[in-house]
């Protein structure tokens, strides 16, 4: 009996260290504090930095890549899964550039956008598929967007 016990305890705690966010740390000299911390949904896949290339160890959630702040591009490219009913969005090889700020948070994910490349809450009207770049939480300002299609 308690070795079932332990054995049901070890994988439920196995499952869940898999599901959580995957942490990426470019420079490992760097202090957490000094950095910038990138969040990136499971829809994105950073290919280079800065023109070095990076391989980011993934999760089922999003992954976080610290990276040391000032003007950086990434390389990437972005398949939407089933996120979307039965269509599929996918993007290869696109750049952003953007200057990270040292000790902030940022979220990068995939959304609706109108023709303007403007946030939009649904797919109602005339939609398009983006990256939508937030600092934090704060999902009412994006800080950048933009559009695939």
């Amino acid at each position: 009996m308690k070795r079932k016990l332990l054995l049901v305890f070890g994988l439920s705690l196995f499952i869940l260290i898999s599901c959580g966010s995957t942490d990426n740390v470019f420079d490992e000299d760097l202090p957490a504090e000094k950095t910038a911390m990138l969040l990136i949904a499971p829809a994105f896949t950073v290919k280079t930095y800065n023109g070095i290339a990076v391989n980011l160890k993934t999760s089922m959630g999003m992954t976080g890549f610290r990276i040391p702040p000032g003007n950086t591009t990434l390389v990437m490219d972005m398949d939407s899964g089933r996120s979307f009913g039965n269509v599929r969005y996918y993007a290869k090889n696109f750049s952003l550039t953007y200057n990270f700020l040292e000790g902030n948070e940022y979220r990068m994910m995939l959304g609706f956008l109108d023709k303007e490349g403007n946030y939009k809450a649904s797919n109602i009207g005339e939609t398009y598929i983006g990256l939508i770049l937030y600092q934090g939480k704060d999902y009412k300002k994006p800080l950048l967007t933009m559009r695939f299609s």
